[in-house]
């Protein structure tokens, strides 16, 4: 007598029931694929005619099924006898796309947003494809100014079966246009000063005005960098806000800073140094106590101390740069592990198709042997 078992999964649910624990598996059979080949589906679900079935060995072949991207619903149906149990497996495919129509584009072409969304005919597609390409497409249009883009999408079935047209329906809007970059908070610095550091920028005689969103978030973090640089070490923005004009074609930005205090430059002092005296690092230090704190002047010593014992052979030197403040001050320890020296071991030469290697050699000023400069290393 046969009885029936499913065992079915739909969008990652599972529902069970009861399954011989040692049930054989006696037949194995696919129902529902059009276009991928029956083995394909049968290796890739791991069953094996003779092999012991068990619910692990079901949701393990489920899961492998579902992973090829080619179906939408997967069932597997068992028939069980006194010898065992035969499986049908029951696939409904994704669609595959027959061809692409594009309307509404007039200022990006269709070759290019064929191009960002990187579907091509044939190839089997799901909502989810469908729902990522719009929004590729709307990136696209967000690239170009045109912020208020809107992307319809649609599947059409045709007349070959599994068969679909991807329609993608464009409506541009207009193209959006930063009419004013509100800057508050700011004492320190003019407004003009810090959208002097942003890539966005207003619409003026000069400029488009177009409006950048991949940049936006880069001009945030350029205007505390700027900060930063000029000594307020404690910068942030509070807050920032986009919005459009009436119209729909002027956009509107304000950002909101909290400068914090100045900080200065305090004490410096040294440890671990043994090759070079402290007084004489303290010779490379750019910015003296009291000076405004220069964040560009702080990296700048930093490399110069890096040099100085590369100079001397000491490539491995670590440095490690420790900074304490006590009010709006500044003071940093410098914790230098030195390391050893290093020497050029071998000079290999290549690419040299006219000269002599002994010419080269001859005119080279680092030898094998000697101890490693950096001012000769290039």
């Amino acid at each position: 007598m046969l009885r029936t078992i499913i065992i079915v999964f739909v969008f990652a649910t599972f529902i069970f029931c009861q399954v011989s624990s040692a049930a054989v598996i006696t037949q194995i059979e696919v129902l529902g694929n059009r276009s991928v080949n029956q083995s394909l589906i049968i290796n890739m679900a791991g069953l094996v005619v003779g092999s012991e079935l068990r619910p692990a060995t079901i949701q393990e072949a489920i899961k492998r099924i579902y992973a090829m991207n080619l179906f939408s619903d997967i069932q597997i149906e068992g028939a069980e006898s006194e010898t065992g149990i035969g499986l049908t497996i029951i696939v409904k495919e994704y669609p595959r796309v027959m061809e692409i129509e594009i309307s509404g584009n007039k200022k990006i072409k269709k070759e290019d947003i064929e191009e960002k969304i990187k579907i091509t005919e044939g190839k089997v597609i799901s909502q989810v494809d469908v729902r990522t390409a719009v929004d590729q497409i709307k990136s696209l249009y967000n690239e170009k100014g045109y912020l208020t883009a809107r992307i319809g999408s649609e599947l059409v079935e045709t007349e070959a079966p599994g068969g679909v047209i991807l329609k993608f329906e464009i409506d541009e809007g207009k193209k959006v246009r930063i009419k004013k970059i509100y800057v508050e908070g700011n004492e320190a610095f003019k407004a003009s000063k810090i959208r002097k550091q942003m890539k966005n920028k207003q619409k003026s005689f000069f400029r488009g005005g177009e409006f950048k969103p991949d940049q936006y978030e880069e001009d945030k973090e350029k205007i505390i960098e700027f900060y930063k640089k000029e000594g307020y070490l404690d910068a942030q923005i509070v807050s920032d806000s986009i919005w459009y004009g009436p119209d729909k074609k002027n956009l509107f930005i304000q950002v909101t800073v909290s400068e914090g205090e100045r900080y200065k430059f305090g004490e410096v002092n040294w440890e671990g140094n043994k090759l070079f005296s402290s007084e004489r690092l303290s010779k490379l230090v750019r910015f003296k106590e009291g000076d405004i704190y220069s964040q560009k002047k702080y990296e700048e010593t930093l490399g110069d101390i890096y040099f100085l014992y590369q100079e001397d052979g000491y490539l491995y030197t670590q440095v490690e740069d420790k900074t304490t403040t006590r009010g709006n001050v500044v003071n940093i320890t410098y914790h230098i592990t030195e390391g050893v020296p290093a020497n050029v071991h071998y000079i290999n030469i290549q690419g040299n198709t006219k000269t002599k290697e002994k010419v080269i050699r001859r005119e080279l000023s680092v030898l094998p042997g000697q101890r490693f400069r950096r001012s000769r290393g290039h």
